[in-house]
């Protein structure tokens, strides 16, 4: 089941694309951590290779669920 995480986290999520720069200070969070991953979007061609990407990239656990819900849980 897909919740409303999103809406709901005080976490944020900048994408930023290779060819539009962007300030750092644009789009830190004032407080807080943060982590700066290169994503290749034109591999995402289902959940599945989404959650690879962001898996790989991130480091997410080896126990990581592959499934919505954990993939909100793991990112915050």
């Amino acid at each position: 089941m897909m919740n409303n995480w999103w809406n709901d986290s005080t976490d944020h999520l900048a994408v930023c694309l290779r060819s539009a720069p962007v300030e750092l200070a644009a789009v830190l969070p004032a407080t807080g951590r943060f982590v700066v991953a290169r994503l290749d979007g034109t591999r995402m061609t289902d959940a599945d290779h989404a959650f690879y990407e962001f898996s790989d990239a991130l480091l997410f656990p080896g126990y990581f669920g592959w499934n919505w819900d954990t993939f909100s849980t793991t990112i915050r």
